[in-house]
């Protein structure tokens, strides 16, 4: 988009605006599309820097920086060839170049998280400090906090509840600010992924077709059944201890599981709430090295974690096979339904991923939580 780094600018021109006496939230007329600003209010404290749109460009390309800088310090270990290429896909997929480009900031989000599974490695409090600070920014990263999970039984509730009750007293504060942001951020069918997505599109065909759709009513009602369906499903694979044999307890608590934790989790968390931007694919990122590990130790797990993979690689580059399969389709003058081939198989393997990921974060949570939630144990 023109001008550059459009979600960032998003952030500046509510600067500029708050600066002006306006409350950018409800009215921002400095937007370039006159977007109201749709994040929390928090981020207005920034005003006092005397930021505006002319910074745009220059923190557009410092956060790209930071974000590349914390992938190859802190995600990224060493590669071989397979693994190197596998990453290379990844990292110039139109999901990944669609968050630097718009400058999102779920990169800054990325980063905080990115530096909070480093420093879990040190066993120290200020990783769950610093969930809480980036959920105080962006609100989704409080799941995030299922890293403390690590942590020993009692630790890991404190952890958890201290964390959720001072998020919970924080979002309650700023509640109407909540319903103005859910009310003005964008939902979409293309470029996007949620549990909403698949039955927003069989609406928009339908509505092609015929002077008939489907109510917002049912697509709520559809969405949610089917996230029961599936989330129900996957305990159910773990209750029976289906895929488990063979799979060692020291597998699972590898050096990558609080990364994959974080990852599978805001997948999970952000696909349930129903339409999100492709950009938000970024945080997949955070599974690969497990996914990867668990490939090499050639445990039963290698399967779902080559399905995984590739669909993760799929859905990251579905808009570009829209794009391609629509130009095909137009030598028959059919270009929407190659797009919409594309968009159906797309929203089919998200929902396969939103399974995958709620099985196997059940299958990798510590023995007492399994107990508590009687699932079975591997051995």
């Amino acid at each position: 988009m023109s001008p550059s780094f459009a979600d960032l600018r998003n952030l500046t021109s509510g600067l500029e605006c708050y600066r002006q006496g306006l409350d950018p939230l409800i009215n921002n007329p400095c937007d370039p599309w006159d977007r109201p600003m749709n994040y929390p209010r928090i981020w207005l404290g920034l005003s006092s820097l005397g930021l505006d749109q002319s910074h745009t460009f220059l923190l557009g390309i410092v956060q790209a920086i930071i974000f590349y800088a914390c992938l190859f310090m802190i995600i990224i270990k060493r590669l071989n060839v397979g693994e190197g290429l596998f990453y290379g896909l990844i990292l110039c997929s139109p999901a990944v170049m669609f968050a630097v480009e718009r400058g999102n900031n779920d990169i800054i989000v990325f980063v905080f998280l990115s530096l909070s599974f480093f420093l879990m490695q040190k066993r120290r409090i200020l990783p769950y400090f610093l969930i809480l600070m980036v959920s105080i920014l962006k609100l989704f990263p409080i799941v995030s906090i299922i890293g403390a999970l690590r942590e020993e039984k009692t630790r890991s509730i404190f952890i958890v509840l201290i964390t959720c009750t001072l998020f919970l007293i924080y979002v309650m504060s700023i509640w109407k600010d909540v319903i103005l942001i859910g009310a003005t951020v964008p939902r979409a069918t293309d470029i996007s992924y949620g549990s909403r997505v698949i039955f927003d599109m069989l609406n928009h065909l339908i509505q092609r077709i015929s002077s008939f759709g489907i109510s917002e009513t049912l697509r709520t009602i559809f969405s949610f059944t089917a996230v029961l369906f599936f989330l129900v499903g996957s305990y159910l694979a773990n209750k029976v201890g289906f895929i488990q044999k063979n799979i060692q307890n020291h597998l699972i608590t590898t050096q990558y599981i609080d990364s994959f934790r974080i990852g599978a989790i805001i997948y999970i968390g952000t696909f349930i709430i129903g339409n999100n931007f492709d950009y938000r694919l970024i945080f997949l990122i955070f599974t690969l090295p497990q996914l990867l590990a668990w490939i090499k130790s050639k445990n039963s797990l290698i399967h779902c974690s080559v399905f995984l993979l590739i669909a993760i690689l799929f859905t990251m580059w579905s808009s570009f096979f829209s794009v391609w399969f629509s130009g095909l389709f137009s030598y028959v003058s059919m270009e929407k339904i190659g797009e919409y081939s594309v968009s159906l198989i797309e929203e089919i393997i998200n929902w396969l991923i939103f399974g995958c990921f709620t099985y196997l974060l059940l299958l990798t949570l510590p023995d007492w939580l399994k107990s508590l939630l009687r699932l079975k144990t591997p051995r």
